[in-house]
């Protein structure tokens, strides 16, 4: 016997043939599904297929929420890293220079002078030579390079050394030079009397700039036992571009910073 269910089935009947004792009549009687003879019920639901497929799609639609939440947030922590960023370089300058006058590091104008106050008095050190190369970095349009690779000096005497800044555009530009020596343990001991970072500088189109850098190394440099093997020093000028669009007459601009 076959019979038809709606969305929901009932509990499941069974049909049982059993056969009397008495008379061997054949009866037919209606019995629950049981797992034993003392009839334990068991009701079997079946669900319809139609409720598989909506919680099948709720889920679907629950992750693919999700995937666009994490994306999102993906894309915001990289907008703000890029943020971040552009902040940092352009906050660097002004915070080094700040370093530089608290520290006494750096070549601050106020430290070049206390410390040029005793150059007269500086000990050579003639059995130590120390090689200093330059570099340039540009960050900005200007075409600038050392002009001398390198320089051999003792630890107490004074050297100068120039680079050259080029402005090939069609523009005035405003620059501001930022420097780093290594290794850093010899930067305790490079002092600059003269030079130009951390100073405005303008540069007129097609113009041409000698910068000076006035320098010497302390003759303590030669007592130090973490220098001992150290006869190379790397001293490296990066220039951004300071002001863009601004067009002034270079009257409040660091003198040393001469046309050719």
């Amino acid at each position: 016997m076959t019979t038809m269910f709606g969305r929901c089935a009932p509990p499941l009947l069974a049909w049982a043939r059993t056969s009397s004792s008495a008379g061997g009549h054949l009866l037919w009687q209606s019995a629950e599904v049981g797992f034993s003879s003392n009839k334990r019920l068991v009701k079997v639901l079946l669900c319809t297929a139609t409720n598989r497929t909506s919680s099948s799609s709720n889920y679907h639609k629950l992750t693919q929420s999700s995937m666009k939440q994490k994306k999102l947030d993906i894309a915001m922590y990289a907008v703000g890293g890029v943020v971040l960023f552009i902040g940092i370089t352009f906050a660097s300058v002004p915070l080094y220079r700040i370093f530089c006058q608290k520290t006494g590091l750096g070549g601050d104008s106020r430290t070049i002078k206390r410390k040029s106050d005793g150059i007269a008095d500086l000990t050579v050190v003639q059995d130590r030579l120390i090689r200093v190369r330059f570099n340039a970095d540009s960050n900005m349009a200007w075409k600038f390079t050392p002009v001398q690779e390198e320089i051999l000096v003792h630890p107490g005497e004074t050297a100068l050394a120039f680079y050259t800044a080029v402005n090939p555009t069609d523009r005035p530009i405003v620059g501001i030079a930022t420097y780093n020596i290594i290794p850093p343990e010899a930067g305790l001991y490079f002092n600059k009397i003269q030079c130009f970072c951390f100073e405005e500088q303008l540069i007129n189109p097609g113009e041409e700039v000698d910068l000076p850098v006035f320098f010497y190394i302390d003759p303590e440099y030669a007592d130090d036992a973490y220098l001992e093997r150290v006869d190379e020093i790397f001293l490296n000028y990066t220039f951004f571009e300071s002001k863009q669009g601004l067009q002034l007459d270079g009257s409040n601009f660091w003198p040393l910073a001469k046309p050719k």
